[in-house]
C-alpha cells in the first residue's frame, strides 16, 4: 500500500519534518501517521484518495444527520464539538444544516467519533440517537467534604451513558459520582448519578425528589451532596439523608445558617443512577 500526504492543512500534520530525528510510524490501511520530534505528519492511502471523488457527489443531507447524531452521542453542544475539531460553532451549525465539510475535516470527525470513515461516508444510517447519550461525570458528591470548586477539572471528567428516558437538553445533563455513605441506603459509594441542572430552569422540584445540593461556607468553600427534598406541612423545606451512618442522619433545613453556612442551593435533580461493574 502506498501513501501520499494530503495538501489540506488541519493542524494534524507538518509538511517540513527532519527525517534525521527519531520517527514513530502508525498505519491502519487508510492513513499513516509519522511522529517526529513532537510533530505529526498524516499521509493517506490509495483507498482514501480513490474515495475523494465520490465524496464530492452528494449525501450532504445524510452526512449532516450523521454529524449531528455523532455530536449528540458524544453529549456535546455545538460549541464543545467545534472546540474538539478546532473550528467555529458556526461551521458545525452549517454542517448540521447540510453544508458539507472538507474531506479531511470529515476524516477528523470520524476520528473524534471513533468510527470508520467508510461508515461515516456510506449509506448506512450511522449512530442512532435513540441510543443512550454519552455524557460526562463532572464531579462528586460527598457529605462533610468541603472543596474550593464544585466541579472537577475537565481533564478528570469521564464518560457514562445517560438514561434514555430523560428528555432534558444534553447541555443541561451531567453525571456525579457518589463518595462516602451519606445516602448509602439509596446510593452506595461509587454510584453514578444522572443529573439535570435546575439553574435557570422553571422546573418545580417535587417533595420526595432526590436533588444535588451545594452548601457554601463563609470561607468560600463548598460541599456537594445528594439529598431527598421534602416539604413539611408548614411549608418548611428540608433535605433528608438516607444513611446507615449516624453522622449523616440529621435532616438539613434549607435556609439554615448554622455552622457558618451562608448559602444552600439546589443545583440539579437526579433522574437516574447506576452502579459501575
Amino acid at each position: 500500500m502506498s501513501y501520499t500526504q494530503p495538501t489540506c492543512q488541519l493542524g494534524l500534520r507538518e509538511p517540513q519534518l527532519g527525517l534525521s530525528d527519531f520517527a514513530e510510524v502508525e498505519h491502519d490501511g487508510e492513513y499513516m501517521r509519522m511522529r517526529i520530534s513532537g510533530s505529526t505528519a498524516l499521509f493517506e492511502s490509495e483507498l482514501v484518495r480513490k474515495a475523494r471523488p465520490s465524496y464530492a457527489l452528494g449525501m450532504s443531507g445524510d452526512l449532516a444527520r450523521k454529524i449531528q447524531n455523532i455530536r449528540r452521542q458524544l453529549g456535546l453542544t455545538q460549541a464543545e464539538f467545534a472546540d474538539k475539531l478546532n473550528v467555529s460553532q458556526g461551521s458545525v451549525s452549517r454542517w448540521e444544516k447540510g453544508s458539507k465539510p472538507e474531506y479531511d475535516m470529515t476524516v477528523r470527525i470520524a476520528e473524534v467519533a471513533g468510527m470508520d470513515i467508510r461508515l461515516l461516508l456510506s449509506g448506512d444510517s450511522g449512530p442512532d440517537v435513540s441510543q443512550p447519550p454519552r455524557l460526562m461525570v463532572r464531579g462528586a458528591v460527598a457529605a462533610g467534604v468541603w472543596r474550593e470548586a464544585v466541579q472537577w477539572e475537565e481533564a478528570d471528567w469521564f464518560p457514562y451513558m445517560g438514561g434514555e428516558h430523560v428528555s432534558a437538553p444534553l447541555d443541561r445533563r451531567f453525571g456525579l459520582r457518589v463518595e462516602g455513605d451519606s445516602m448509602n441506603l439509596v446510593y452506595p459509594q461509587g454510584t453514578i448519578l444522572d443529573c439535570v441542572s435546575t439553574i435557570g430552569s422553571s422546573e418545580t422540584i417535587r417533595s420526595g425528589q432526590r436533588v444535588i445540593v451545594v452548601r457554601t461556607r463563609v470561607d468560600g468553600t463548598h460541599e456537594s451532596t445528594v439529598k431527598e427534598y421534602h416539604v413539611d406541612q408548614s411549608g418548611r423545606e428540608w433535605l433528608l439523608p438516607r444513611s446507615s451512618n449516624p453522622a449523616f442522619q440529621a435532616p438539613v433545613e434549607i435556609g439554615s445558617r448554622a455552622d457558618g453556612i451562608v448559602e444552600t442551593a439546589i443545583i440539579a435533580v437526579v433522574k437516574g443512577s447506576y452502579i459501575p461493574e
